[in-house]
């Protein structure tokens, strides 16, 4: 029986005991299906947005880069991509610029590659994501910078995050992403070239619907304190582990977790000579 039998037989066995909601994962947000159009081309570079429900890998086909239209609540916090292609031979330097409604909070990280080295086992493949790229770099980490280079025949992104707040007036709002190009690399320097710009509109509908703060529903995660000191090869307790200690809980807590468990004493069943 392969996964997706299982999943299919214990539906079925949950269907006998309730019913579920026809709405529950059938909308998706608005912006999701890709918009008639393509890129932006400039001088070598291509342009386009991309929601946050679309992995951008190294050699995914650049999308559209016509107005992105996304759906909110207010006190609501969504993501989207900007996304840019060398397509010739060139390296460039890109930095990303947003400019939001007054009182919106915007963050704007790269999006970094990491190796995967097979897609999942037993796992049907037109139910997955990645056919065709891994193995290969796969889009995961977010690094708090907001330039990034791009080398021949790759592609690159930017994850941008806003933050709607809970007076946010009603409607439709326009975000505006500036995408630079502010350097090229060619043998065997940097050319110091004259930065030029594209921009890649966003359209936030702004619904009258205000999302509480969360109550009575921790959402829990482990952090394990020998571990950091261990990777970044200091000493435990020492200044740089509490300012890499307050930098891993400030992304627990921004990723909307409310408890992190970090026992004193990391008690095991098994012998390490080193932490996990």
């Amino acid at each position: 029986m392969d996964r997706r039998e299982l999943l299919t037989t214990l539906a079925g066995g949950t269907a006998a005991l309730s019913v579920a909601d026809p709405h529950i994962g059938r909308a998706a947000p608005a912006g999701t299906n890709a918009a008639a159009g393509s890129a932006l081309e400039r001088d070598g570079l291509k342009f386009w947005s991309e929601t946050s429900l679309k992995r951008v890998y190294p050699n995914s086909e650049p999308g559209s880069a016509e107005p992105l239209t996304l759906v909110s609540a207010r006190n609501a916090q969504l993501s989207f991509q900007s996304c840019f292609r060398s397509v010739g031979d060139r390296t460039f330097r890109i930095r990303a610029e947003v400019e939001a409604p007054k009182g919106w909070s915007v963050q704007v990280r790269r999006v970094g590659y990491v190796p995967m080295q097979q897609l999942d086992t037993d796992v049907p493949l037109d139910e997955i994501d990645g056919v065709g790229h891994v193995p290969g770099l796969v889009p995961d980490p977010l690094y708090p910078e907001t330039t990034a280079d791009v080398g021949p025949a790759s592609n690159g992104a930017f994850w941008i995050t806003l933050k709607v707040p809970v007076d946010a007036s009603v409607g439709r709002h326009e975000v505006a992403v500036t995408v630079s190009c502010v350097d090229e690399y060619r043998f065997t320097s940097w050319q110091g070239a004259k930065p030029w710009s594209v921009t890649l509109p966003v359209v936030v509908d702004v619904k009258p619907l205000v999302l509480k703060p969360r109550t009575d529903f921790p959402v829990t995660h482990w952090l394990s304190a020998d571990s950091i000191w261990e990777y970044y090869k200091i000493e435990p307790f020492s200044e740089r582990f509490w300012e890499l200690a307050d930098a891993y809980i400030a992304d627990l807590t921004a990723h909307n977790l409310n408890v992190v468990y970090s026992p004193i004493f990391n008690a095991r069943h098994e012998i390490l000579e080193r932490p996990a």
